[in-house]
């Protein structure tokens, strides 16, 4: 007898073709978000980067690379559960987070149509530090990197008493 998978969950006997069709698609308005992948590693994928970009892209923030990357590899020693719901500031909310893709600034969401990812409902933000952040998504514990924000510009905040 098969064990019943929740949605989001793969079975080991489908097919490889299946799964990469499942990742592609990623977080779609088709797929509700699970906590299925809460306690895996993250994995890193640049699949859907978007490289050209003026200010996001991977080439206008190479000078930023290293910084990421390093904030990238320290996370590899988290579960996604514990790196979602780790807190931070005053306000203690969480420091990496989906944010709606309608929430966006105008330019990421046109950037979004652009790129063809403008048929998810959320992006997920983590920040590297109060300023720098990596836009992608998750899907089955695999954050696909799409952009590099060194000035918190995709999803701006105020900040407090100014």
């Amino acid at each position: 007898m098969s064990k019943k998978l929740k949605r989001g969950q793969y079975s080991k006997t489908k097919s490889a073709a299946s799964n990469k069709q499942k990742i592609k698609k990623g977080l779609s308005k088709a797929e509700p978000i699970t906590n299925s992948y809460y306690d895996k590693h993250p994995q890193w994928l640049f699949q859907r980067c978007d490289f050209e970009h003026d200010r996001w892209g991977m080439k206008s923030n190479i000078e930023h690379l290293p910084e990421y990357f390093k904030y990238l590899s320290n996370l590899e020693n988290q579960l996604w559960g514990e790196i979602l719901t780790t807190t931070s500031g005053r306000r203690s909310g969480t420091r990496n987070h989906n944010i709606s893709l309608s929430d966006l600034v105008s330019d990421a969401q046109k950037r979004a149509a652009e790129i063809s990812i403008d048929d998810f409902e959320e992006l997920c933000s983590i920040a590297i530090n109060s300023r720098m952040r990596i836009w992608g998504y998750i899907a089955d514990g695999i954050f696909y990197i799409i952009w590099f924000d060194p000035e918190h510009e995709i999803y701006p905040t105020q900040k407090r008493h100014t």
